[in-house]
């Protein structure tokens, strides 16, 4: 375990027990609320879990035990994943990924110009544009971070106009749909 910058906690190959099964998913829980983690990265989806990654039964069982759990919270997950051989298949593993996902990004960086983050599977699509540029900025201290290219925003303009409305009305950012409509 290592705090990066004081409010990241990131742990490098964790000794947990695999996240497909119930033992792993109490630990893993037990570790976001001890940190009152508002998001979780895991890398890669297939070196955390026991069962094949081609089993639907495995990514199911990732889904009751952990993907569920944050949602209900209100945790974000992020899962790494690969690409398969044949990038027009997409990622690895069983279609069961598509049942769970919201979002599947798929990562592009060509020789020249920026990298391209494509949205292949959305289950929100009004709320983000479809495809991110981003360019590779390295830091004073060495560390090399992504920004958005160009000044462009991840969200799309309808959700850009809805934010600046709900600004103006002075509507906070964790409002319920109900509180925003009356404003």
């Amino acid at each position: 375990e290592s705090g990066l910058d004081g409010s990241m906690k990131y742990y490098s190959l964790p000794d947990l027990p695999k996240l497909d099964s119930p033992e792993g998913a109490r630990d893993l829980l037990g570790l976001v609320d001890y940190h009152r983690a508002n998001l979780v990265v895991v890398d890669t989806v297939t070196r955390t879990v026991e069962g094949e990654e081609n089993s639907a039964n495995t990514i199911l069982a990732v889904g009751d035990t952990i993907t569920t759990p944050l949602k209900r919270a209100g945790i974000s997950i992020v899962w790494v994943g690969h690409q398969g051989k044949n990038a027009s298949k997409g990622q690895r593993g069983t279609s069961e990924h598509g049942g769970i996902d919201e979002l599947v990004w798929q990562l592009n960086r060509p020789k020249a110009g920026p990298t391209v983050l494509r949205a292949d599977k959305r289950r929100a699509e009004a709320w983000m544009l479809p495809e991110l540029k981003l360019s590779r900025v390295k830091g004073a201290d060495g560390h090399v971070a992504w920004e958005l290219a160009g000044g462009q925003s991840v969200l799309s303009p309808e959700v850009e106009g809805l934010v600046a409305v709900l600004e103006r009305l002075s509507v906070p950012p964790d409002a319920t749909v109900r509180a925003s409509a009356s404003a």
